[in-house]
């Protein structure tokens, strides 16, 4: 469409529209047609407003942990809940900000060069990186690197189990009040929809300098290949060059970090949720029941917090 020309990730489908039409049956879903067309829509708004967009793939089970952690620590800092932001790393809070920027600063400089499923150290770095694709449906010929793939699936790449009792013991809340009730949600967020969702993320240029760069799995930094004699791990060039080359098997990292410069500090970024269930009638009424649902819980939750405190 004309309404989304010269967007990085329509480039990249121009580009590869042989491959997405002869193995990506999936796009013929509606659904899947009105979710792309959605994630293109906010692609345009976020670098209208000055942001390089970046996309991550989760599993549905991931959407209501994060909302609970995003809201207890909205609650916990005494702000409102933040609706262009929401926390991609489910981790206790980080209380001393220098070590989160040397730690940050590392990666930026070094990448992970160590085993990330051996080495103690290669796990440790791991565990800081978000994966992230620069297209929406980049990475078609890498199904493991492919976020698109994952919403698709409904998986993540490490099959990791969530329990929301340690996410209230973080803040220091007793959760056994709730614990019926997180229960049922859970189940009910779950069955919303067989997909997945995607994360939409804006990161503004001169943040991006200072927590992305290009990688493969495990986390190493990577250099692109941008003529036939230069290589660059430089991540401003390596953008301006996938504007007019949208190489498909590109995959970048986002260092999470609690600092002003990481990724989980909204400071110069904007991150939303690109859910399917949206875009299907069913879907979207099983999921306005839990967001009612959810609404309430958080409501009797914040009471108590603040009445425990008063």
């Amino acid at each position: 469409k004309d309404d989304f020309e010269g967007l990085p990730s329509t480039n990249h489908m121009v580009k590869n529209i042989d491959h997405i039409v002869g193995s990506m049956s999936s796009v013929q879903s509606h659904v899947l047609q009105k979710t792309i067309i959605a994630g293109l829509n906010k692609e345009k708004e976020l670098i209208a407003q000055g942001y390089v967009p970046f996309v991550h793939g989760r599993r549905r089970g991931y959407d209501f942990p994060t909302q609970i952690q995003t809201f207890l620590d909205s609650l916990a800092a005494n702000k409102q809940t933040n609706n262009d932001f929401i926390l991609t790393h489910i981790k206790k809070r980080a209380d001393d900000l220098e070590k989160e920027e040397v730690a940050r600063e590392q990666l930026i400089k070094e990448g992970n060069p160590f085993d990330s499923k051996k080495n103690t150290e290669g796990i440790e770095r791991r565990q800081r990186l978000l994966f992230v694709n620069h297209f929406i449906l980049g990475n078609l010929g890498r199904s493991g690197s492919n976020s698109f793939q994952y919403m698709l699936d409904n998986v993540n790449s490490a099959n990791v189990q969530i329990a929301t009792k340690q996410i209230f013991e973080m803040y220091g809340i007793d959760s056994k009040p709730y614990a019926a009730k997180i229960e049922e949600l859970e189940e009910e967020y779950n069955a919303v929809s067989s997909y997945g969702q995607m994360i939409q993320i804006g990161i503004t240029p001169e943040k991006v300098k200072k927590c992305v760069y290009l990688t493969s799995s495990g986390g190493p930094k990577m250099p692109l290949k941008i003529s036939e004699t230069t290589n660059t791990d430089d991540i401003h060039t390596i953008l301006n060059h996938l504007k007019t080359d949208p190489v498909d098997q590109t995959e970048f990292a986002i260092v999470n970090t609690f600092d002003q410069n990481g990724g989980l500090n909204p400071h110069g970024m904007k991150i939303f949720v690109l859910d399917p269930a949206d875009y299907d009638p069913e879907s979207l009424a099983k999921k306005r029941a839990c967001e009612k649902k959810r609404k309430e819980l958080f409501a009797q939750i914040e009471r108590d917090y603040k009445m425990a405190r008063a």
